[in-house]
């Protein structure tokens, strides 16, 4: 007589339904977990490229703005074909508030560098010593750039008037 073992059958189906639902249901489930891990670490790592690149746009801006800042500096400060009158008509308001006689101003062509030109310019006038000293800190004190290269002062009496001459270069912004 055979003797029937339920439980080694309950046991053979219950092993057969736990592989079947771990090959079935729990393996392409933690595949799935898997994947979905991949995928949030790509966009974990897309993110902060992101998040970089938004801090350097940031900072772009604000360096542009910056530099926009000094490029209005800038051209105030070099001479232009439109403020020119008015830079030479200072320079003549202030040899005339220095006492200086027989003033003389000849321009040069301007002579090109990398990145602008320079204007040169050459003062010669007449006037005591402190007055020449007065002027030139005067026209250092002129809002476009004046860069003086040389500067002669003669007398043959320290009481009388001197001779003055001055070579100076002014950033020219013309288009190069």
């Amino acid at each position: 007589m055979k003797s029937f073992r339920p439980p080694f059958v309950i046991l053979m189906i219950g092993t057969g339904v736990v592989a079947i639902l771990i090959a079935g249901v729990i393996l392409p489930f933690m595949g799935s977990i898997a994947a979905q891990r991949s995928k949030i670490t790509v966009e974990r790592e897309q993110l902060a490229r992101l998040q970089s690149q938004q801090r350097n746009i940031a900072t772009v801006a604000k360096e542009y703005d910056a530099l926009k800042k000094q490029e209005i500096i800038v051209d105030q400060l070099f001479l232009n074909e439109g403020g020119s009158v008015d830079f030479f008509n200072a320079i003549d308001e202030l040899m005339a508030t220095s006492g200086a006689t027989n003033s003389q101003l000849r321009i040069d062509t301007p002579v090109r560098t990398k990145t602008f030109q320079l204007l040169g310019i050459h003062l010669t006038f007449n006037a005591s010593y402190r007055s020449a000293v007065s002027f030139i800190r005067d026209i250092m004190m002129l809002r476009e750039l004046v860069a003086i290269t040389n500067v002669s002062i003669s007398s043959d009496n320290a009481d009388a008037s001197a001779q003055v001459a001055i070579d100076a270069q002014v950033p020219w912004s013309q288009a190069l």
